[in-house]
C-alpha cells in the first residue's frame, strides 16, 4: 500500500526557491532595515528583492513561516511594508489562510514535494519611496560592486539614491506651489464673501433709506427701482410725472367727446 511520505520544509529550502525566483533580480536573504550600530531598533526581513528596472522599480520584501504558530505570534511584519512596494509570506501549503490576510500582504506557498513556489493571493502594489537608509546599507553591506553586461553596478546605485534625492525634492517643490494655490483660493474666496457680505448692507440700506419693497424688485425690474429712487429724492417731480398724467388723460378724454359728438351730429 502507497503512502504519502511528508517532506519537512525549512526556511532555507524556500530562500533558495526565493533565490531561484529572482535570478534575474537583486536578491538579499536575511536584509536588515538600515545599520546595526547606533540605532535602537532594526529589523531583518527573511528576503527582498528588486527588479531590475528603470521604468518600474517593483521591490518585495519576504516573511518566510514554517509553522502556524510562528505565523500567529509574529508582528514585526507589519514594519516591513514601509520597506517595499510589495510585501509576500512563503509558507508551506496549510500553515497559512489566504482570507485571513489584508489586501497589502500576499501569500505565496511551496509545492508539497518543495520545488515549485505558487502565488496563492497576490499582493497590493503600493507606490512607495523605498526609505534611503535601507538602500545605504545594501549598497555598504551587501553589494557586491562590479562590470557585468557593461553595467557600473556602483554608478547605479549611486544614480538610483541621487534619483530619490531629486524626485523628494521636487515633491516638496510641487507641493509648496499647491499649498500656494490652495491658500490664494481661499483668502480670495473669502474677500469675494466679505464683498457679498458688503454689497448686501448696501441694498438694504438704500432699500430701507427710500422704503422700497423688496419682494417687488423683480416685478418692477430696474427701471421701475430707478423711477422711485428719482422720485423719493425729488417729490416734485412726482407731482409732475402724476400731473402729466392727468393731463395725458384729459387730453385723450376731451378727443374721445369731440368724436362721439360729430358721430351723433352726423358729421
Amino acid at each position: 500500500m502507497k503512502t504519502d511520505i511528508k517532506i519537512k520544509v525549512t526556511e532555507g529550502d524556500i530562500l533558495e526557491l526565493l533565490r531561484q525566483r529572482h535570478s534575474e533580480d537583486l536578491f538579499i536573504p536575511k536584509c536588515k532595515t538600515g545599520a546595526t550600530w547606533g540605532v535602537k531598533q532594526y529589523y531583518v526581513m527573511d528576503a527582498w528583492s528588486m527588479k531590475r528596472s528603470w521604468s518600474k522599480n517593483i521591490t518585495t520584501a519576504y516573511e518566510i513561516k514554517v509553522s502556524r504558530g510562528d505565523f500567529l505570534n509574529d508582528t514585526k511584519h507589519n514594519e516591513y511594508l514601509k520597506y517595499c512596494n510589495q510585501f509576500y509570506f512563503v509558507a508551506p501549503t496549510g500553515i497559512i489562510n489566504k482570507n485571513e490576510l489584508p489586501p497589502e500582504k500576499g501569500l505565496i506557498e511551496t509545492s508539497k514535494n518543495c520545488k515549485t513556489l505558487y502565488t496563492k493571493k497576490k499582493a497590493t502594489y503600493r507606490d512607495i519611496e523605498v526609505p534611503k537608509k535601507l538602500l545605504y546599507y545594501i549598497l555598504i553591506c551587501r553589494a557586491d560592486i562590479r562590470e557585468e553586461q557593461g553595467i557600473d553596478r556602483l554608478y547605479y546605485w549611486r544614480l538610483l539614491i541621487s534619483q530619490n534625492e531629486e524626485d523628494v525634492e521636487l515633491g516638496k517643490k510641487v507641493s509648496k506651489k499647491i499649498r500656494d494655490v490652495v491658500n490664494y483660493h481661499i483668502a480670495e474666496n473669502g474677500r469675494l464673501k466679505r464683498e457679498i457680505g458688503l454689497f448686501k448692507d448696501i441694498e438694504k440700506f438704500l432699500l430701507d433709506e427710500f422704503g422700497i419693497d423688496k419682494t417687488k424688485l423683480k416685478q418692477k425690474g430696474l427701471w421701475g427701482i430707478r423711477k422711485e429712487i428719482q422720485e423719493a429724492k425729488n417729490p416734485d417731480l412726482k407731482i409732475k410725472m402724476i400731473a402729466a398724467d392727468v393731463k395725458e388723460q384729459a387730453t385723450y378724454i376731451t378727443k374721445a367727446i369731440e368724436n362721439l359728438v360729430r358721430i351723433i351730429h352726423g358729421n
